[in-house]
């Protein structure tokens, strides 16, 4: 099997800040956005997009484990927006999700 690369920028210059990674050619890209940076970078281009999304955190029943709740949505921004204020998902402190590269 071939290597491939992944080209990870980091936003805010942070590792644990919003990130962005692209697989080589793939037609896809993954962001990560801390919960607490949500507002800082709504004016995000990848947040206006499509995509299907993570919401990650601890799982309160069982504090060694992480929760993970699965989206989709037409504006991520809006679906992420929503569960912020969703106190039944206040689980979460971080969201990964999946976007087109192509400006469509």
């Amino acid at each position: 099997m071939a290597g491939r690369t992944i080209k990870i920028f980091l936003v805010d210059g942070s590792a644990s800040g919003f990130r962005i990674a692209e697989l080589g050619l793939s037609t896809i890209k993954a962001v990560v956005v801390p919960r607490a940076s949500l507002s800082a970078v709504a004016s995000r281009g990848e947040l206006q997009r499509t995509g299907v999304y993570l919401l990650i955190g601890i799982d309160s029943e069982n504090p060694g484990d992480k929760k993970i709740y699965v989206g989709e949505g037409d504006t991520i921004l809006t679906r992420l927006t929503s569960h912020n204020r969703d106190q039944e998902k206040d689980f979460w402190d971080e969201a990964v999700f999946f976007v087109s590269k192509d400006e469509i």
